[in-house]
């Protein structure tokens, strides 16, 4: 008698295989980071003085071009 593989013969819904892949948001991006210019998407970006950026890594190296924060 041969032995399936359940993951192979596709009744796979008792194995989270998939559980860490990212899955690809169905949201719009509402505009794109004026540092990277990447999407921004609404929940998860940082708007500072009417600009947006995608996260607060971006907006550190925005304030340290325009010479509003200083680097140490």
């Amino acid at each position: 008698m041969p032995v399936e593989n359940q993951m192979v013969i596709g009744d796979n819904t008792n194995y989270q295989f998939n559980a860490f892949v990212a899955v690809p948001t169905l949201d719009e991006p509402i505009c794109e980071c004026d540092c990277c210019k990447e999407s921004v998407y609404e929940g998860s970006g940082v708007l500072y003085q009417g600009d947006v950026f995608c996260g607060s890594s971006c907006l550190g190296d925005f304030l340290i071009k325009t010479g509003a924060a200083e680097e140490i």
